[in-house]
C-alpha cells in the first residue's frame, strides 16, 4: 500500500511540474482517498492485533 501511495504522490509531482493541473488535481484527489483507505487498513490491523483494547461498533461489525 505504501509503494501505491508513492506512486500517487510522484503522479502529482510530474504533473505539478508540467502545469497540468488537471492531472495535479486527479493525483492529490487519488492519494487522499488512497491514504484514507490505507488508514482504515492499519486501524482495523492494530484493533485485531489487541482485540480487547477495542470494541467493535455495530457498523463495523457489520462490513466485516
Amino acid at each position: 500500500m505504501l509503494r501505491q501511495h508513492l506512486s500517487f504522490t510522484s503522479n502529482e509531482v510530474v504533473a505539478r511540474l508540467k502545469k497540468d493541473w488537471a492531472a495535479d488535481i486527479k493525483a492529490y484527489d487519488d492519494g487522499h482517498v488512497h491514504m484514507l483507505m490505507f488508514a482504515d487498513a492499519l486501524a482495523d490491523g492494530i484493533a485485531r492485533q489487541f482485540p480487547t483494547k477495542f470494541k467493535r461498533t455495530t457498523a463495523s461489525a457489520q462490513s466485516h
